[in-house]
């Protein structure tokens, strides 16, 4: 039985991570860290922090002192922070957006990233790249930011929310061949998207998922 930490910036996904966790990862043990602060810290320095990135060696630090396998990074906007952090311990961090990351290569030239938090498109833009360039694969990435969308969510203003990722991922859809959404937040909308696109919509919570699932039952 393998522990799992699970490292999050916000409380929207905590019951959804246990749902999938049992769904592909039953028989092992997950233990959840929601860092409300982290993301708000992020988004107000436009980016990742040493202050946070001191966070998250803390975080990683305490879940490799709890004995954890593996450490599950969710929050997309310090992801290449959660991996230049995963050199410093001796546990293995996964980021959730890996495996999409790497479809949307498998699946497309032209991408369209699609967050609701701007701090968020870099990141999940330039893990598609790599991946791209690791496949030997140049990558045509768009960015788009579905402005206002994250902090109705935050406000209960679910509808709001999903109108305004809706509009942005129609435009979008104008051009990209693939719509990545950058946070797990957004993914309920997915089928949605697609049905009124035609698009593939890539996520990363549940193929996330499915490749920690491969990871720690290997």
């Amino acid at each position: 039985m393998a522990l799992v930490y699970s490292v999050n910036s916000n409380h929207v996904l905590f019951d959804l991570t246990n749902e999938f966790f049992e769904k592909y990862c039953a028989g092992h043990k997950l233990v959840q860290i929601n860092d409300g602060d982290m993301i708000k810290q992020v988004i107000a320095n436009d980016g990742v922090t040493p202050h946070i990135r001191r966070t998250l060696y803390r975080i990683f630090s305490v879940a490799q002192d709890c004995g954890a396998d593996v450490i599950l990074n969710q929050c997309s906007s310090v992801g290449q922070a959660a991996e230049d952090v995963a050199k410093l311990i001796d546990v293995p961090v996964f980021r959730i957006d890996r495996p999409m990351a790497e479809k949307a290569v498998e699946l497309a030239t032209d991408v369209g990233v699609i967050a609701t938090v701007a701090t968020t498109l870099g990141p999940t833009s330039e893990l598609i790249r790599r991946c791209g360039n690791e496949a030997s694969k140049p990558m045509n990435v768009s960015e788009n930011l579905a402005a206002g969308a994250f902090e109705k969510l935050m406000d209960g203003e679910r509808d709001a929310h999903d109108e305004i990722l809706m509009s942005t991922a129609i435009k979008v859809a104008e051009t990209a061949d693939v719509i990545v959404f950058a946070q797990a937040t957004m993914a309920r909308l997915a089928p949605a998207v697609i049905e009124k696109t035609g698009k593939t919509v890539l996520t990363s919570f549940e193929s996330g998922m499915q490749g920690l699932a491969n990871l720690i039952n290997n």
